[in-house]
């Protein structure tokens, strides 16, 4: 006996259906995969911002030693990522002076100013909590719209240590930049090992209960720290050209380990 054509098309129809416990259970298990890719996923994305900022530092490293190349082997020292208009500097904010001003731009050997950013860099701009923090004369002329209105230029700021007197201790009073501190790349014993950019900590750093540190400067010193930006890592560029990762929370300035010093320096 023939089925009527109207009977076959609800058979197959009833056949191919899905029930509501079918689907319940598709969406179940999808839900399960995506929730096991999720950190597989999450930590290839930070491990491609690492290799990101890598190349950015391997590339800052090669400007540094092309520059130092054609000026007697000078380094150019904090000049080299922004020069502050005037004699005096800017109370606060220096991160938000264009690397265009600095050294290796204005010699032709390092253009890009994305060289000098690290796409985790937490903050794009100071924020209004920095006229908070820095009140009356200590904002430097900077209001709250103009605080809002420039971002952050670089990410990498330069280890003090890498262009004061080598004879300095790190306990002594060293700080004050003068321009004919500036280092000769061949001065350094341990290239290999002496850190010159590092990632500093990008807006508000809580060093103390009452005292807050900003990045507003192209150099680290005194309680300055590396930042974790990459899976609880800081990236650096040593002297020698290569970049790498090191603990965060580092306070460069202190810790010998990342600029090793001969046992005796010569007078």
């Amino acid at each position: 006996m023939v089925c009527p054509r109207e009977y076959r098309k609800a058979s197959r129809k009833g056949r191919y259906a899905f029930t509501l416990v079918e689907l319940l259970v598709v969406v179940a298990i999808i839900s399960l995969l995506v929730s096991l890719l999720m950190p597989s996923l999450s930590k290839a994305r930070e491990q491609t911002y690492k290799v990101r900022c890598l190349v950015h530092l391997g590339n800052l490293m090669k400007a540094h030693a092309t520059y130092a190349s054609f000026s007697n082997l000078y380094l150019p020292g904090p000049d080299g990522v922004v020069i502050w208009p005037g004699i005096r500097r800017p109370n606060g904010i220096e991160a938000c002076i264009p690397t265009s001003t600095g050294l290796l731009a204005t010699t032709g050997v390092m253009t890009l100013p994305e060289m000098w950013l690290c796409p985790k860099a937490k903050y794009p701009n100071p924020g209004p909590w920095y006229m908070q923090q820095n009140a009356g004369e200590n904002a430097g002329g900077w209001t709250e719209e103009l605080v809002k209105k420039y971002n952050y230029t670089y990410h990498f700021t330069y280890n003090s240590r890498t262009f004061l007197d080598p004879k300095c201790d790190a306990r002594a009073d060293c700080y004050d930049y003068v321009e004919n501190r500036m280092r000769r790349i061949d001065t350094f014993p341990y290239p290999a090992r002496t850190i010159l950019l590092a990632e500093e900590n990008t807006g508000m750093m809580p060093w103390s209960a009452e005292h807050y540190q900003v990045l507003n400067d192209p150099w680290f010193h005194g309680p300055d720290w590396t930042e974790p930006r990459h899976l609880g890592t800081s990236q650096v560029g040593y002297l020698d050209g290569h970049a790498g990762s090191i603990p965060a929370y580092v306070t460069l300035f202190h810790d010998e380990e990342y600029w090793p010093v001969p046992p005796s320096v010569p007078e």
